[in-house]
């Protein structure tokens, strides 16, 4: 009896770790900036994340403001990506399937697209292995080769959201400090770090 036991709650322990963190089901929306610095290359972009379970919608704006980038990203039902668009000022809209490419070619930005959707909510990606470490409020995932480490949880909604987020591959680095964050089913929940 104790082997079929034990047995069984070994298997209910790998499916509850095998279990893939959700897509958003309400959607959320992410304001802030960014910096990703690589070598002596350096650039700063203020940014706003739209993210619902299939599309996220990524703005690119200049420190004064201008959108330099409208990135569209379409997700099929694995979390990966399917369709991304790039839209820049009065040009014809960019279409590929690698949203990271797509985006590093037209606009020298090189951000870890393909797993940014998790991480900026402090969760591994679901399709490739991860690690995930937690101590003391601050969250540490490796995945594909980027160490990133979120921090400054705050309550949105149902879940902790991190407004602090460090990633780093190589000699890749991006910074992430967030604003403003919102659900959009509890606009209520609305948070600002703005004074």
């Amino acid at each position: 009896m104790l082997p079929r036991c034990l047995v069984s709650a070994l298997a209910l322990l790998l499916c509850a770790c095998a279990q893939l963190p959700p897509a958003p089901t309400a959607g959320y929306a992410l304001s802030g900036r960014l910096s990703i610095r690589e070598g002596n290359s350096a650039q700063q972009a203020l940014f706003s994340w739209q993210s619902a379970p299939d599309e996220d919608r990524l703005s690119l704006d200049s420190p004064l403001g201008q959108t330099l980038a409208l990135l569209t990203i379409r997700y099929r039902p694995d979390g990966q990506a399917a369709e991304a668009i790039l839209e820049r000022g009065g040009e014809a809209p960019e279409y590929a399937s690698d949203p990271r490419a797509l985006l590093l070619s037209l606009t020298g930005l090189d951000l870890p697209l393909n797993g940014l959707r998790w991480w900026l909510q402090g969760e591994a990606a679901p399709f490739s292995s991860a690690r995930r470490d937690e101590q003391d409020g601050i969250v540490t995932v490796s995945q594909d080769g980027w160490t990133i480490v979120s921090q400054d949880y705050r309550p949105l909604g149902k879940r902790q959201q991190p407004f602090r987020l460090n990633a780093q591959r190589d000699e890749v680095q991006l910074r992430i400090v967030i604003s403003e964050a919102s659900t959009a089913s509890e606009p209520e929940h609305a948070l600002s770090t703005a004074p």
